[in-house]
């Protein structure tokens, strides 16, 4: 609560009993860290509300999107009640009124910021929330050059969305997708039980590589075409299932990869390779550049730790690593330097 020191306690802002109707566009935005929207009502918004923001969350509201006093069409406009956008981002113990999807275009109590370049946070979730005559959810299939649609999942934390506590709604995403996904076709959208995180490629070298396009390659053979994040060459941002392996096929690979796995729980993980050809190279973990991991004798001892060790295939010019998040952490970091 003191702004000149860094490691005071938080300030939570609250906006309390904020009303908003009939605006063609959204009732509410919000933007910052730390904010909290309670007991609002929102009616007859072409989007309720959409938080681009961080640990910022709607509480104890209620929004409508078509109510009796509205006297004029939404058109074709895809009418939603709260967008989830960057994160982490959430709605707890919201009532949606009246989000009835029709020949002319779908509407949800839940969907995605549109047309999204940017990464999003896979925690970004929803609690106890209520329905009357709403179509839950409704996400558009992902452009092919915005990796933000691409990415875009949340968590249904007690199951008042998917009937699942802890399932995550996932967009039309091949690579996000496993068996145990089931398709909603009122949501365009799938209901999904595994672990998610986001995965992060960039460069630690001192001017800009264009990394992108890039395609990610899963253990399976399902890919995922990758444009850049937010519109750049120079990073990827992807969720990603974890438990899983991926093959990076990145335009260049970073002269200093740095690659991330965050929004993740203590034991999630990704193994992940790409093209890499000079045996001789520096890596750390977790920012910790004091104690480099050694490598690994093969792919398997790889697998088989906990992301301290690092596996080159010379044979194929190829870069393991496997990114595991410690206890008492949400994320892992593995940075290469090379010697």
């Amino acid at each position: 609560m003191d702004p000149t020191n860094g490691s005071s306690a938080i300030s939570v802002t609250a906006f309390d009993h904020y009303t908003a109707y009939k605006n063609r566009g959204r009732g509410a935005w919000m933007r910052g860290a730390n904010l909290r929207l309670t007991h609002a009502l929102l009616a007859d918004n072409d989007i309720g509300a959409t938080f681009a923001a961080n640990e910022t969350f709607l509480q104890d509201a209620v929004i409508i999107g078509e109510s009796g006093n509205n006297a004029t069409t939404l058109g074709t406009y895809p009418i939603r009640g709260y967008e989830f956008y960057d994160g982490r981002v959430g709605a707890e113990r919201v009532q949606f009124v009246n989000f009835a999807s029709n020949a002319t275009r779908p509407a949800s109590a839940y969907g995605y910021n549109r047309n999204n370049a940017f990464s999003i946070n896979t925690q970004n979730f929803t609690d106890n929330a209520t329905f009357q005559n709403a179509n839950h959810v409704y996400l558009e299939d992902p452009h092919a050059d915005k990796d933000g649609d691409k990415a875009a999942v949340f968590l249904d934390a007690d199951g008042s969305v998917t009937g699942s506590s802890g399932a995550h709604v996932v967009t039309n995403m091949p690579i996000l997708l496993d068996n145990g996904c089931t398709s909603r076709v009122e949501w365009n959208a799938y209901v999904c039980h595994g672990a998610y995180g986001l995965f992060s490629l960039n460069t630690g070298a001192s001017t800009a590589e264009n990394i992108a396009p890039m395609v990610i390659v899963r253990d399976d053979n399902v890919s995922g075409n990758m444009a850049g994040s937010g519109g750049s060459l120079t990073s990827i941002n992807m969720s990603l299932l974890s438990g899983r392996r991926y093959t990076l096929q990145p335009a260049l690979v970073p002269s200093k990869p740095r690659l991330y796995w965050r929004d993740a729980s203590p034991g999630d993980n990704a193994r992940v390779g790409f093209p890499w050809s000079n045996p001789s190279v520096k890596v750390w973990r977790d920012y910790d550049s004091n104690h480099p991991l050694a490598a690994a004798a093969s792919l398997p001892d790889l697998d088989a730790s906990t992301g301290n060790v690092y596996f080159f295939d010379a044979a194929h010019a190829m870069m393991y690593v496997k990114l595991q998040v410690q206890t008492g952490k949400n994320y892992s970091t593995i940075f290469i330097d090379p010697m």
